[in-house]
């Protein structure tokens, strides 16, 4: 005659249909538990994301601040370069120079960002006035 072993119940698996339903809903409840806080992070994350795209137009507007700042520097060095130079010729020649030579402006900083409105409208950000 042939033995039929049977194994020992597992303590992971329900043994019994109460035990099941028992089962079932410790694993549902688990379940809505995991998912609420997936939801939790996901919003978290969402947050910090809607923050930074807020904070982006400042951001470029730093930077480009910053790289802009040595140039214009550069420009109005330039700029007083050009106009000793003119005035040591003028003191050379003992005459005025033709007013046909190009001056530039001097600098105007704008006070109203374009960048930042730029990049609002680029992203959504801004609402427009209707």
């Amino acid at each position: 005659m042939a033995e039929t072993f049977s194994q020992p119940p597992s303590p992971w698996l329900p043994n019994s249909p109460e035990e099941e339903g028992v089962f079932a809903a410790h694993q549902e409840s688990w379940r809505k538990q995991s998912l609420e806080q997936q939801l939790a992070a996901t919003r978290e994350e969402l947050a910090a994301m809607k923050q930074l795209i807020e904070e982006l137009p400042e951001i470029f507007e730093h930077r480009f601040a910053l790289r802009l700042e040595p140039l214009l520097a550069h420009r109005d060095r330039l700029q007083s370069e050009s106009e000793q130079l003119r005035h040591d010729l003028l003191q050379v020649q003992g005459q005025r120079l033709p007013l046909s030579l190009p001056v530039l402006p001097p600098a105007k900083h704008r006070q109203q960002p374009r960048l930042a409105r730029a990049l609002q409208h680029a992203f959504g950000l801004r609402r427009s006035a209707a």
